[in-house]
Protein backbone atom coordinates (compact mmCIF):
# COMPACT_ATOMS: atom_id res chain seq x y z
CA UNK A 1 0.00 0.00 0.00
CA UNK A 2 1.30 3.08 -0.94
CA UNK A 3 1.71 5.96 1.74
CA UNK A 4 -0.26 9.02 0.59
CA UNK A 5 -3.29 11.21 0.93
CA UNK A 6 -4.35 10.73 5.11
CA UNK A 7 -1.73 8.13 5.20
CA UNK A 8 0.89 10.59 3.61
CA UNK A 9 4.43 10.90 6.14
CA UNK A 10 4.89 13.03 8.43
CA UNK A 11 6.89 14.25 11.47
CA UNK A 12 4.08 14.89 13.58
CA UNK A 13 5.19 11.78 16.30
CA UNK A 14 8.76 13.52 16.39
CA UNK A 15 7.91 16.92 17.13
CA UNK A 16 5.16 16.70 19.53
CA UNK A 17 5.90 13.54 21.33
CA UNK A 18 8.19 13.29 24.27
CA UNK A 19 10.10 10.30 25.13
CA UNK A 20 9.37 9.20 28.39
CA UNK A 21 12.22 7.46 31.36
CA UNK A 22 14.08 6.61 27.89
CA UNK A 23 16.93 4.25 29.12
CA UNK A 24 15.23 3.15 32.47
CA UNK A 25 12.06 1.39 31.52
CA UNK A 26 13.18 -0.99 28.53
CA UNK A 27 10.84 -2.55 26.07
CA UNK A 28 6.99 -1.65 27.60
CA UNK A 29 4.49 -3.32 25.40
CA UNK A 30 1.78 -1.64 27.32
CA UNK A 31 1.36 1.75 29.32
CA UNK A 32 -1.67 1.85 32.03
CA UNK A 33 -3.17 5.34 33.22
CA UNK A 34 -5.16 5.12 35.86
CA UNK A 35 -8.98 6.85 35.44
CA UNK A 36 -7.57 9.93 36.97
CA UNK A 37 -4.61 10.10 35.88
CA UNK A 38 -2.74 9.78 38.95
CA UNK A 39 -0.75 6.91 38.25
CA UNK A 40 1.36 5.69 35.27
CA UNK A 41 1.95 1.73 35.34
CA UNK A 42 4.62 0.09 32.33
CA UNK A 43 6.08 -3.56 32.00
CA UNK A 44 9.52 -3.78 30.52
CA UNK A 45 10.90 -6.91 28.73
CA UNK A 46 13.25 -7.84 31.86
CA UNK A 47 9.28 -8.65 33.35
CA UNK A 48 9.54 -5.11 35.85
CA UNK A 49 6.27 -3.48 37.01
CA UNK A 50 7.32 0.10 37.08
CA UNK A 51 5.21 2.86 38.55
CA UNK A 52 5.14 7.06 37.83
CA UNK A 53 3.19 9.08 39.46
CA UNK A 54 1.63 12.39 37.86
CA UNK A 55 3.51 15.73 38.73
CA UNK A 56 1.42 18.82 37.74
CA UNK A 57 3.57 21.07 35.92
CA UNK A 58 2.16 24.60 34.55
CA UNK A 59 1.43 24.47 30.77
CA UNK A 60 3.72 25.71 28.24
CA UNK A 61 2.77 26.38 24.55
CA UNK A 62 6.12 24.88 23.32
CA UNK A 63 6.25 21.77 25.49
CA UNK A 64 2.76 20.10 24.64
CA UNK A 65 3.88 17.45 27.34
CA UNK A 66 4.62 19.85 29.90
CA UNK A 67 1.13 19.92 31.91
CA UNK A 68 1.31 16.38 32.38
CA UNK A 69 4.65 14.78 33.22
CA UNK A 70 5.33 11.90 35.48
CA UNK A 71 7.92 10.87 37.78
CA UNK A 72 9.07 7.55 38.38
CA UNK A 73 9.25 5.58 41.10
CA UNK A 74 13.65 4.90 42.12
CA UNK A 75 13.13 1.51 42.08
CA UNK A 76 10.49 -1.04 40.14
CA UNK A 77 6.99 -1.85 42.06
CA UNK A 78 7.53 -5.54 41.99
CA UNK A 79 8.91 -8.51 39.40
CA UNK A 80 6.87 -10.48 38.08
CA UNK A 81 9.68 -13.73 37.54
CA UNK A 82 10.43 -15.77 34.26
CA UNK A 83 8.65 -14.50 30.66
CA UNK A 84 7.99 -11.45 29.49
CA UNK A 85 4.85 -9.51 30.14
CA UNK A 86 3.35 -7.81 27.53
CA UNK A 87 -0.42 -6.40 27.23
CA UNK A 88 -1.94 -4.87 30.60
CA UNK A 89 -5.05 -3.61 32.22
CA UNK A 90 -6.50 -2.08 35.77
CA UNK A 91 -9.46 -3.98 36.84
CA UNK A 92 -12.17 -2.45 39.06
CA UNK A 93 -10.58 -2.53 42.03
CA UNK A 94 -7.59 -0.94 40.39
CA UNK A 95 -5.05 -3.83 40.42
CA UNK A 96 -3.15 -4.60 37.56
CA UNK A 97 -3.96 -7.68 35.30
CA UNK A 98 -1.14 -8.29 32.76
CA UNK A 99 -0.85 -11.15 30.04
CA UNK A 100 2.70 -13.03 30.31
CA UNK A 101 3.79 -14.22 27.01
CA UNK A 102 4.82 -17.22 29.17
CA UNK A 103 2.76 -18.00 32.26
CA UNK A 104 -0.34 -16.42 31.40
CA UNK A 105 -3.22 -14.45 32.68
CA UNK A 106 -1.79 -12.39 35.77
CA UNK A 107 -3.29 -10.32 38.74
CA UNK A 108 -1.01 -7.88 40.23
CA UNK A 109 -2.51 -6.39 43.55
CA UNK A 110 -1.18 -2.29 43.50
CA UNK A 111 -3.07 -1.97 47.06
CA UNK A 112 -5.21 0.55 46.39
CA UNK A 113 -8.67 -0.91 47.24
CA UNK A 114 -9.29 -2.51 50.34
CA UNK A 115 -8.53 -5.99 51.13
CA UNK A 116 -5.91 -5.34 48.01
CA UNK A 117 -2.19 -6.60 49.32
CA UNK A 118 0.49 -4.60 47.30
CA UNK A 119 2.84 -6.45 45.18
CA UNK A 120 1.12 -10.22 45.40
CA UNK A 121 1.05 -11.89 42.22
CA UNK A 122 -1.49 -14.68 41.36
CA UNK A 123 -1.43 -16.63 38.15
CA UNK A 124 -5.54 -16.50 37.42
CA UNK A 125 -5.71 -19.16 34.67
CA UNK A 126 -3.24 -20.72 32.61
CA UNK A 127 -5.13 -23.41 31.00
CA UNK A 128 -8.35 -23.10 28.99
CA UNK A 129 -11.13 -24.77 30.97
CA UNK A 130 -12.55 -28.35 30.01
CA UNK A 131 -16.20 -26.64 29.89
CA UNK A 132 -14.69 -24.46 26.68
CA UNK A 133 -16.63 -25.72 23.43
CA UNK A 134 -13.57 -25.12 21.66
CA UNK A 135 -9.77 -26.59 22.28
CA UNK A 136 -10.61 -27.51 25.95
CA UNK A 137 -7.98 -28.37 28.33
CA UNK A 138 -5.14 -26.80 26.45
CA UNK A 139 -2.52 -24.57 27.82
CA UNK A 140 -2.16 -21.05 26.92
CA UNK A 141 0.78 -19.94 25.57
CA UNK A 142 1.69 -16.22 24.71
CA UNK A 143 -0.86 -14.68 26.49
CA UNK A 144 -0.56 -11.19 24.78
CA UNK A 145 -2.97 -8.54 25.15
CA UNK A 146 -6.35 -8.06 27.28
CA UNK A 147 -9.27 -5.50 28.01
CA UNK A 148 -12.02 -5.52 31.11
CA UNK A 149 -15.68 -5.14 30.43
CA UNK A 150 -17.79 -3.72 32.54
CA UNK A 151 -19.29 -6.86 34.27
CA UNK A 152 -15.82 -7.78 35.10
CA UNK A 153 -14.69 -10.63 32.34
CA UNK A 154 -11.38 -10.04 30.69
CA UNK A 155 -10.92 -11.03 26.60
CA UNK A 156 -7.39 -11.68 26.17
CA UNK A 157 -5.16 -13.30 23.06
CA UNK A 158 -2.90 -15.77 22.91
CA UNK A 159 -1.05 -15.21 19.28
CA UNK A 160 0.50 -18.91 18.59
CA UNK A 161 0.47 -22.18 20.13
CA UNK A 162 4.60 -21.94 20.17
CA UNK A 163 6.00 -20.36 23.74
CA UNK A 164 8.52 -17.94 24.31
CA UNK A 165 12.45 -18.82 24.91
CA UNK A 166 15.14 -17.39 26.70
CA UNK A 167 17.54 -14.69 24.68
CA UNK A 168 20.61 -15.53 23.63
CA UNK A 169 22.52 -13.80 26.23
CA UNK A 170 19.55 -15.00 28.97
CA UNK A 171 18.64 -11.69 30.03
CA UNK A 172 15.15 -11.90 29.44
CA UNK A 173 12.27 -13.95 27.66
CA UNK A 174 12.44 -13.47 23.76
CA UNK A 175 9.03 -12.75 22.58
CA UNK A 176 10.63 -11.18 19.39
CA UNK A 177 12.23 -14.95 18.34
CA UNK A 178 9.27 -16.81 18.88
CA UNK A 179 7.40 -14.42 16.72
CA UNK A 180 9.45 -15.73 13.72
CA UNK A 181 9.48 -18.66 14.16
CA UNK A 182 5.22 -18.45 14.20
CA UNK A 183 5.68 -16.23 11.32
CA UNK A 184 8.34 -18.54 9.37
CA UNK A 185 5.85 -21.83 10.05
CA UNK A 186 2.82 -20.04 8.85
CA UNK A 187 1.33 -20.85 12.33
CA UNK A 188 -2.44 -19.79 12.41
CA UNK A 189 -3.22 -21.08 15.60
CA UNK A 190 -3.82 -17.63 17.52
CA UNK A 191 -6.59 -17.04 19.60
CA UNK A 192 -9.52 -14.78 21.48
CA UNK A 193 -10.18 -16.04 24.96
CA UNK A 194 -12.49 -15.17 27.94
CA UNK A 195 -11.86 -15.28 31.71
CA UNK A 196 -14.83 -14.92 34.16
CA UNK A 197 -13.37 -14.03 37.42
CA UNK A 198 -16.38 -14.93 39.13
CA UNK A 199 -16.67 -18.57 38.07
CA UNK A 200 -12.82 -18.74 37.00
CA UNK A 201 -13.97 -20.02 33.72
CA UNK A 202 -11.23 -19.68 30.68
CA UNK A 203 -13.33 -20.11 26.85
CA UNK A 204 -11.44 -20.10 24.15
CA UNK A 205 -14.10 -18.16 21.83
CA UNK A 206 -12.47 -17.67 18.49
CA UNK A 207 -8.96 -19.41 16.96
CA UNK A 208 -6.98 -20.05 13.85
CA UNK A 209 -5.44 -16.41 13.68
CA UNK A 210 -1.85 -15.25 12.28
CA UNK A 211 -0.65 -13.98 15.33
CA UNK A 212 -3.27 -12.10 17.40
CA UNK A 213 -2.39 -9.28 19.38
CA UNK A 214 -4.01 -6.15 20.69
CA UNK A 215 -7.19 -5.96 21.86
CA UNK A 216 -9.97 -3.47 22.66
CA UNK A 217 -13.83 -3.22 24.07
CA UNK A 218 -16.34 -1.18 22.12
CA UNK A 219 -17.67 1.93 23.77
CA UNK A 220 -21.03 0.34 24.11
CA UNK A 221 -19.38 -3.73 24.81
CA UNK A 222 -21.17 -4.86 21.47
CA UNK A 223 -17.99 -6.14 20.35
CA UNK A 224 -14.35 -7.33 20.77
CA UNK A 225 -11.90 -5.66 18.90
CA UNK A 226 -8.71 -7.51 18.10
CA UNK A 227 -5.57 -7.15 16.08
CA UNK A 228 -4.31 -9.99 14.00
CA UNK A 229 -0.64 -9.07 13.23
CA UNK A 230 0.77 -11.11 10.35
CA UNK A 231 -2.46 -10.25 8.08
CA UNK A 232 -2.58 -6.47 8.84
CA UNK A 233 -6.04 -6.41 10.01
CA UNK A 234 -8.16 -6.09 12.77
CA UNK A 235 -10.34 -8.31 13.95
CA UNK A 236 -14.24 -8.23 15.66
CA UNK A 237 -16.07 -10.86 17.69
CA UNK A 238 -19.35 -9.79 18.20
CA UNK A 239 -20.80 -10.07 22.12
CA UNK A 240 -24.04 -8.90 21.55
CA UNK A 241 -27.07 -8.91 18.46
CA UNK A 242 -28.11 -10.86 15.98
CA UNK A 243 -24.09 -11.58 15.02
CA UNK A 244 -23.30 -12.81 18.65
CA UNK A 245 -20.40 -15.39 18.41
CA UNK A 246 -19.40 -14.27 14.68
CA UNK A 247 -16.34 -12.74 13.51
CA UNK A 248 -15.92 -10.25 11.08
CA UNK A 249 -13.20 -8.10 9.68
CA UNK A 250 -13.27 -4.29 11.39
CA UNK A 251 -10.44 -2.63 9.42
CA UNK A 252 -8.70 -4.62 6.46
CA UNK A 253 -5.84 -3.77 4.21
CA UNK A 254 -3.90 -1.42 7.07
CA UNK A 255 -0.65 -0.21 5.68
CA UNK A 256 1.98 -2.08 8.04
CA UNK A 257 1.90 -4.77 10.71
CA UNK A 258 -0.29 -3.56 13.88
CA UNK A 259 0.46 -4.27 17.08
CA UNK A 260 -1.67 -2.75 19.72
CA UNK A 261 -5.55 -1.15 19.96
CA UNK A 262 -7.05 0.87 22.19
CA UNK A 263 -10.39 2.38 22.62
CA UNK A 264 -10.44 6.66 22.92
CA UNK A 265 -12.79 8.50 24.99
CA UNK A 266 -15.03 9.45 22.11
CA UNK A 267 -15.52 5.86 21.24
CA UNK A 268 -12.64 5.55 18.69
CA UNK A 269 -9.81 3.09 18.25
CA UNK A 270 -5.90 4.20 18.20
CA UNK A 271 -3.80 1.42 16.65
CA UNK A 272 -0.20 1.20 16.90
CA UNK A 273 1.73 0.24 13.60
CA UNK A 274 4.92 -1.44 14.41
CA UNK A 275 6.68 -2.13 11.22
CA UNK A 276 5.98 -1.54 7.04
CA UNK A 277 5.37 -5.43 5.53
CA UNK A 278 9.07 -6.34 4.13
CA UNK A 279 9.03 -7.07 0.52
CA UNK A 280 10.13 -10.60 1.35
CA UNK A 281 6.64 -11.23 2.59
CA UNK A 282 4.89 -12.07 -0.66
CA UNK A 283 7.26 -15.05 -1.22
CA UNK A 284 6.74 -16.40 2.60
CA UNK A 285 3.32 -18.03 0.86
CA UNK A 286 6.18 -20.83 -0.17
CA UNK A 287 7.07 -23.36 1.99
CA UNK A 288 10.77 -23.78 0.62
CA UNK A 289 11.31 -19.91 1.07
CA UNK A 290 10.17 -20.43 5.27
CA UNK A 291 12.07 -23.51 5.93
CA UNK A 292 15.14 -21.10 4.28
CA UNK A 293 15.09 -18.31 6.99
CA UNK A 294 13.65 -20.24 9.48
CA UNK A 295 17.38 -21.60 9.42
CA UNK A 296 19.39 -18.31 9.00
CA UNK A 297 21.51 -16.61 11.98
CA UNK A 298 19.43 -13.95 13.95
CA UNK A 299 22.13 -10.83 12.12
CA UNK A 300 20.47 -12.61 8.90
CA UNK A 301 17.14 -12.07 9.82
CA UNK A 302 14.38 -10.03 8.07
CA UNK A 303 14.84 -6.25 9.65
CA UNK A 304 12.66 -4.09 8.04
CA UNK A 305 13.66 -0.13 8.72
CA UNK A 306 12.85 1.71 11.41
CA UNK A 307 9.58 3.05 10.97
CA UNK A 308 6.55 3.32 13.60
CA UNK A 309 3.07 5.06 13.00
CA UNK A 310 -0.40 5.62 15.04
CA UNK A 311 -3.82 5.68 13.59
CA UNK A 312 -6.97 6.51 13.98
CA UNK A 313 -10.05 4.84 13.47
CA UNK A 314 -13.70 6.64 13.72
CA UNK A 315 -17.11 4.26 13.81
CA UNK A 316 -19.03 6.37 12.15
CA UNK A 317 -18.58 6.80 8.72
CA UNK A 318 -16.06 3.76 8.51
CA UNK A 319 -12.94 5.32 7.71
CA UNK A 320 -9.14 5.79 8.95
CA UNK A 321 -8.15 8.93 9.92
CA UNK A 322 -4.21 10.69 10.87
CA UNK A 323 -2.95 11.79 14.03
CA UNK A 324 -3.20 14.23 12.97
CA UNK A 325 -1.56 13.22 9.10
CA UNK A 326 -0.21 10.17 10.27
CA UNK A 327 2.50 9.42 12.83
CA UNK A 328 5.36 7.88 10.50
CA UNK A 329 9.16 8.57 10.15
CA UNK A 330 9.65 8.52 6.07
CA UNK A 331 13.59 8.99 4.18
CA UNK A 332 11.80 12.01 3.08
CA UNK A 333 10.72 13.83 6.05
CA UNK A 334 13.57 16.07 7.65
CA UNK A 335 14.31 14.48 11.09
CA UNK A 336 12.97 15.94 14.47
CA UNK A 337 14.91 13.72 17.38
CA UNK A 338 14.64 10.01 16.68
CA UNK A 339 12.48 8.54 14.36
CA UNK A 340 9.21 6.92 16.37
CA UNK A 341 9.76 3.20 15.61
CA UNK A 342 8.53 -0.25 16.85
CA UNK A 343 5.24 1.21 18.28
CA UNK A 344 3.23 -0.82 21.19
CA UNK A 345 0.85 0.64 22.26
CA UNK A 346 -1.40 3.68 21.79
CA UNK A 347 -2.65 5.18 25.33
CA UNK A 348 -4.96 7.91 25.64
CA UNK A 349 -6.09 9.58 28.71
Amino acid sequence: MRLEGVLAPNVFLQRHSVRLFDGIVDGAESVVVDKDQAVMWMLDRFGNVWRAERVPTPPHPEEPAAGSQYALEQAPFTHLGPGRPLGAALDANGDLLVCDSLKGLLKVETGTAPGSQARRITILTSRVSGASRLDPGSPITYANDLDVHPDGTVYFTASQDISVGVSADGSFWDTLASYMTGLYAGAFTGRLLSYTPSTGVTQVLATGFWFSNGVALAADASYVAFVETNRMRVMRYWLKGDKTGSVDVLIDRLPGFPDGISRAPDGSFWVALVSRPSPVLKYLRYRLVRTILSQLPPQLNIRPPAWGAVIKRVPIPRRVIPFPGWGTMHPSCPPVGPAPACLSPATLM
